[in-house]
């Protein structure tokens, strides 16, 4: 490329450019990494001092404030000083490719002259200077890269969450060795029984709760039913359910109200699902992968179906990080089939009695936590959203065969929300939230038929859905309301209130925000208002669901907290589960189902 002594000139200068803002970024990592793991503000001492004295006097309201306050910015200096480090290495990298590329250019188009620095003992010539330039760059930017894929793995989870002994007592399933798969339904007599617990009701705490039958929210849509809870959030996957009719008084460690509880052997972040008297959910690690399917009245493991020996699958899976793992997607199920994904790419498909339909890999996701987006279904369609470093897209599969239908591509960044269905205009669309922009796409078709850039950073909700407005929200990012359609637009939005994982809820007037430090807003769905705001001691990753005129919220202790879908807090109750809990709950016929760290409990009255 031959370039004009102007251009070269021109060149010159953003290549410096690119050197100072690469040396800008590098500084700012390593200060970033350095505050993270010495100054560690999610372990301040004066936090510890103030938690000691509130331990002492928990009646100071004025000291559980400042506790809280103190709490929430040593929360936001956390994932601040976290995400400029995950960031920093992709700047830094573009910043450098940019200074070497231009380097090179310049050095081909220059003519013999001295060095715009001069000759100098100390300096050398210009060859030496540029070594000395690139040498210097390429070590910066190793020492970055490893900062940031270090700092990814050795990172503490910012919720330190206690992990309690259960209670003995409550029976459990004998754990089950996942079997190769086969066509063939598992043999019911080699599945062992589960001993299910006695009910324990304390007759003078139950709360008689009427029934409210809620309108249906969207017109067009499925109706929800007190049945089936067939996706992530229930139907459609907007977060809920018809029926107000649920327990709202419990106790896993002492039993109360635990009809069973059956220990799943292989961990997942998935959420249990439900068709009849069918619940399923899956577990994933590096040894095995697996689909369970229970009774949901007994809690007796149906069959279990392996998830792995699929062609094209990896020989290693890929590394995911702590707080998503490998079975993070919740399944799905239309009450004939139910299908599940792993993120290792395995995609699979099985009859209600446990027989595989089909299995594919449709590619192994570059996902640095790894990939948790959920499936969903509509008409026999299996729609996929599937994006991540290689390549992002929306994809529909024939739920019968495996078939590809149809396949969006995405110009967006990597994703871990899932899809959610609306009907608005009268078209059934599927909605996706992601950097840098929530967009809708024709379930028919695929074609894009709105978006709205308003996301940025790492999204993990997804959105919630009224009769008028599409809501969504990232932590780092902001919350918005969009007024779906062809003239797509922010209605309003605000950023004092943003949650990280779980997903806002909406109805006709509110709209509900839960933090991953324990905050939780209320704002007018209309106006944006913040009607109120309430802090809990832990915070959530659990995604609150409507049951009736009621909220059910899980904490990542595993405390329900419970509480009026009103534009004023009202909190009936906070039954704790005793386990940990990074799952939403499904709901059917007046149980509860919600899956912790090592047991899925059945709850009813």
């Amino acid at each position: 490329m031959s370039l004009t002594e102007k251009n070269i000139k021109l060149l010159k200068a953003l290549s410096y450019a690119s050197a100072m803002f690469s040396l800008m970024v590098a500084i700012t990592m390593i200060f970033s990494f350095l505050q993270l793991n010495f100054v560690r503000p999610l372990e301040s001492p004066v936090l510890t001092e103030l938690k000691k004295s509130y331990d002492a006097n928990p009646q100071n309201a004025d000291l559980k404030e400042q506790i809280r306050a103190i709490d929430l910015m040593a929360r936001k200096a956390y994932f601040s000083s976290r995400w400029q480090i995950e960031t920093g290495s992709y700047l830094l990298v573009f910043g450098a490719l940019f200074f070497f590329i231009s380097q090179r250019i310049i050095t081909d188009n220059e003519k013999k002259q001295p060095s715009f620095l001069g000759s100098s003992p100390i300096l050398g010539n210009k060859k030496e200077v540029r070594k000395y330039l690139f040498s210097a760059s390429f070590i910066v930017i190793i020492l970055a890269i490893v900062i940031s894929f270090y700092l990814r793995n050795e990172l503490p989870n910012p919720i330190a969450v206690e992990k309690e002994v259960l209670t003995e007592g409550v029976s459990k399933t004998i754990e089950i060795t996942t079997p190769v798969p086969q066509k063939k339904i598992v043999q019911k007599e080699s599945i062992p029984e589960t001993v299910v617990a006695e009910p324990q009701i304390d007759e003078s705490k139950s709360v008689a709760v009427k029934k409210v039958v809620v309108e249906e929210i969207t017109k067009g849509e499925n109706k929800t039913d007190d049945v089936n809870y067939p996706f992530f959030r229930g139907n459609n996957s907007q977060g809920k359910v018809s029926s107000g009719n649920y327990p709202t008084l419990w106790d896993g460690k002492a039993g109360k109200n635990i009809l069973w509880k059956t220990e799943i052997s292989i961990e997942g972040f998935n959420s249990p699902i439900i068709w009849g008297d069918k619940l399923f959910l899956t577990g994933a690690d590096y040894n095995d992968a697996a689909i369970y399917c229970l009774d949901k009245k007994t809690g007796k493991m149906l069959w279990t179906a392996s998830g792995k020996n699929v062609e094209g699958e990896p020989a290693q899976a890929p590394e995911t990080s702590a707080d998503t793992g490998l079975g993070a997607p919740t399944a799905a199920t239309n009450g004939e089939e139910v299908v599940v994904i792993f993120a290792t790419g395995n995609f699979l498909c099985f009859d209600m009695d446990g027989s595989q339909l089909w299995a594919k890999n449709i590619g192994v996701p570059d996902n640095h936590y790894g990939h948790s987006s959920s499936l969903i279904i509509h008409e026999n369609k299996v729609l996929v959203q599937y994006d991540h470093h290689i390549s992002k897209s929306i994809m529909a599969f024939n739920i019968k065969t495996g078939e590809m239908l149809w396949v969006t591509a995405r110009t967006v960044a990597l994703s871990w929300a899932s899809p959610v269905l609306a009907t608005f205009d009268g078209i059934t669309q599927v909605i996706l939230s992601s950097d840098p922009a929530v967009i809708s796409y024709d379930v028919k078709t695929g074609e894009e038929l709105w978006s709205v850039n308003c996301m940025s950073a790492e999204v993990g909700p997804s959105v919630g859905i009224n009769s008028k407005y599409v809501f969504a929200a990232n932590e780092f990012a902001k919350l918005v309301a969009i007024k779906p359609g062809k003239d797509a637009a922010i209605v309003w939005a605000d950023n004092e209130y943003l949650p990280e994982v779980a997903s806002p809820l909406a109805t006709e007037e509110c709209l509900f925000v839960a933090t991953s430090y324990g905050a939780i807003a209320c704002y007018a769905s209309e106006s944006g208002e913040i009607l109120w705001n309430h802090d809990f001691d832990y915070g959530f990753y659990s995604s609150p669901i409507l049951v009736g005129d009621k909220v059910y919220l899980t904490d990542q202790i595993g405390v329900t907290h419970i509480f009026k879908a009103d534009k004023e807090f009202v909190l009936i109750s906070e039954p704790p589960l005793g386990e940990s809990v990074n799952t939403t709950p499904a709901f059917s016929e007046g149980k509860i189902y919600i899956r912790g760290e090592k047991y899925l409990y059945c709850i009813g009255e």
